[in-house]
């Protein structure tokens, strides 16, 4: 498996763009839309590591925005809150652990670690996609 399918598994992230367009969340939207740019760019261009970086920075973009629009704007407690926050914890648990560790997504594997990167990239459109109907 090479790293191409991370690119496939990228485009998850225009669901977030379309869904926060419909939802009028222009903000959300520009952000998963240069998410998905910068996604596969960086997929394609492993060796260069700037493109790391804004992939990197346009994460933590919308991980501000989301919990800004999860516990500041929407300040609600609701089961699909709840859920929302669980899924983020599975990813920040997968990420950190798996990259202190050299597991899931930072397997030595290649086909292991691109399996549970997919697994993120999943969980991560599932989850920002919930913060808008919360």
């Amino acid at each position: 498996m090479d790293n191409s399918i991370l690119c496939y598994s990228a485009l998850l992230f225009l669901t977030n763009v379309l869904i926060a367009i419909i939802l009028n969340n222009h903000l959300y939207a520009f952000l998963f839309g240069m998410l998905t740019i910068t996604s596969i760019l960086y997929h394609q261009m492993r060796t260069h590591p700037i493109m790391g970086y804004i992939d990197k920075g346009i994460i933590g973009a919308i991980v501000l925005s989301g919990a800004y629009l999860l516990f500041v704007e929407k300040q609600v407690i609701s089961p699909l809150a709840i859920a929302v926050i669980s899924g983020f914890l599975l990813v920040n648990f997968l990420y950190f652990y798996g990259y202190y560790t050299e597991q899931f997504a930072f397997d030595a594997r290649e086909d292991v670690s691109n399996i549970y990167h997919i697994v993120l990239h999943i969980l991560c459109s599932v989850c920002n996609n919930l913060i808008l109907f919360v």
